[in-house]
């Protein structure tokens, strides 16, 4: 959860309904949702698997970045998504999309942090791994959802 510049909480996390998917909602100071943000204070992301945020993070425009993991039959990438200030996705991210997914090459990528840098790029911090062989992972992107060579 973080707080905006007008003292509202934002969170990120996921749905427990059916399948998995992502979900940032919005908070007023009393705790109410934010109905002028997303649909009624919440928007949800179905990025075509079973899809967790686990991590979010504001950038200097206002925007919002969620990180996390999108499964798709066992096999998991990490999963990235930017919603503008008002809960829509930003279609300026990910090539149109509002979100990207990247793979290592493992069976299991996940974020579980995610923050931006001074220069609005995003780095995301997590997993890898094929089996039991583990990894720390870490990913730059651009401001458009590149990765950053």
């Amino acid at each position: 959860m973080l707080i905006d510049a007008q003292g509202r909480a934002v969170t990120a996390g996921y749905t427990l309904t059916g399948r998995p998917d992502f979900v940032v909602a919005r908070f007023l100071k009393n705790g109410t949702l934010d109905t002028a943000f997303g649909d009624q204070g919440r928007r949800i992301l179905d990025l075509g698997g079973a899809d967790y945020a686990y991590a979010i993070a504001f950038q200097a425009d206002g925007k919002i970045v969620l990180a996390g993991e999108s499964d798709v039959g066992g096999r998991s990438k990490i999963a990235l998504a930017r919603f503008n200030g008002n809960g829509s996705l930003d279609p300026g991210f990910g090539g149109g999309d509002g979100y990207v997914l990247t793979s290592f090459g493992k069976d299991q990528q996940a974020a579980n942090a995610v923050t931006v840098t001074p220069d609005q790029k995003i780095v995301a911090a997590g997993f890898t791994s094929a089996g039991v062989n583990a990894r720390s992972a870490i990913v730059r992107y651009g401001y458009g959802g590149g990765l950053d060579p």
